[in-house]
């Protein structure tokens, strides 16, 4: 098999490809001299970079919750690019509405008992930048991810939600496993979702919208053999004829989670599943 360059890869991609190879193919279209098509970002995932933005203010500055808030919800308008409140959509708006919640919920978390238990140390930098090279039977494929905060003892990704799981979910697992392995850290998942600030009656309220999960060994042996896998099986994939590919990727469950309607319009375009 002859060698060549191959795209790097991530964690996101990665799950990608396993969830959903037909949108993976056409994410990476541009390889095969085709053009690559991107399936529809919703606001869920601005807001929750805004979250993560009015965390760095809570981490770097002490930032009170209405100044977190206040530099969330700026970075959220930022990113849908819009000017103002009033020019969001619906779908925008409600996330928008959201962020306030949310950031009482990680100012909560980022100052409580669990998170000092947690013995992590100082507070070290944001956006921590990983790189594993992976060898292939085509060729070194770039695995690379970013670390949400890094402490002196371990990193903390933050995940907003609407649902705190038992245990760290298994895609997450996935993406915390590679940087345990880049860092020889503990790592960790703080789960966050929009419980109100306030009760209906005005009250503070005390229902707990935070978790830690934390990375076990387990965990992150298995998915050390997964990223390589992955790789691999990924590596393959790009050393097939588009033809083949389209074979190898013919899509499933063109209702679930990551289609568009664009996304559908290529597989019935490719295999005529749509009336």
């Amino acid at each position: 098999m002859n060698k060549f360059i191959l795209p790097h890869t991530s964690a996101s991609d990665s799950n990608l490809m396993h969830d959903n190879p037909f949108a993976w193919r056409w994410k990476h279209a541009e390889f095969w001299g085709r053009m690559p098509y991107q399936t529809k970002i919703t606001p869920v995932l601005p807001r929750g970079n805004a979250v993560e933005a009015g965390g760095d203010q809570i981490l770097l500055h002490q930032a009170s919750v209405e100044d977190a808030t206040d530099a969330a919800q700026k970075d959220f308008l930022v990113r849908v690019e819009k000017d103002k409140p009033d020019d969001l959509n619906e779908e925008e708006a409600i996330q928008y509405n959201d962020i306030p919640a949310y950031i009482a919920q990680l100012h909560r978390a980022l100052h409580s008992d669990d998170f000092k238990e947690l013995g992590l140390g100082k507070f070290i930098s944001r956006q921590g930048f990983h790189k594993e090279i992976i060898p292939t039977q085509a060729g070194e494929m770039e695995f690379w991810g970013y670390s949400d905060w890094t402490f002196e003892e371990g990193t903390v990704d933050l995940k907003t939600t609407t649902a705190i799981p038992g245990i760290m979910r298994d895609s997450h697992a996935f993406q915390l496993g590679f940087y345990a392995d880049m860092t020889g850290l503990d790592q960790y998942c703080l789960y966050c979702k929009p419980v109100g600030a306030l009760t209906p009656t005005g009250k503070v309220s005390k229902a707990v919208g935070f978790a830690f999960r934390k990375l076990n060994k387990t965990q992150q042996e298995f998915v050390r053999s997964e990223r390589i896998a992955r790789a691999k099986h990924m590596a393959a994939m790009y050393s097939l004829s588009w033809e083949q590919a389209q074979y190898l990727t013919m899509p499933r469950d063109i209702g679930g989670f990551r289609w568009d309607d664009g996304l559908r319009e290529l597989a019935n375009k490719e295999w005529g599943i749509l009336k």
